[in-house]
């Protein structure tokens, strides 16, 4: 880890403008929320919205198991 921003589950830093260069979003309870703008004119309707992530159960400064990389 280069640099920790804010404070481990403190949501007071999820709006840091240097969220954009985090390599992981840590917290122990609670939800991300990701507001995506709406650019549909009001007589357009929504057909599909993809939305892709990657989720996993990786910790800062945790080594993986042995023979892991």
């Amino acid at each position: 880890m280069e640099k920790m921003i804010g404070q481990y589950d403190d949501p007071r830093y999820f709006m840091d403008p240097e969220r954009f260069q985090a390599a992981i979003l840590w917290f122990s309870i609670g939800h991300v929320e990701y507001k995506v703008p709406n650019y549909l004119y009001q007589n357009q309707k929504l057909i599909e919205i993809e939305v892709s992530m990657e989720i996993g159960s990786e910790a800062p400064n945790i080594q993986g198991r042995e023979g892991e990389g």
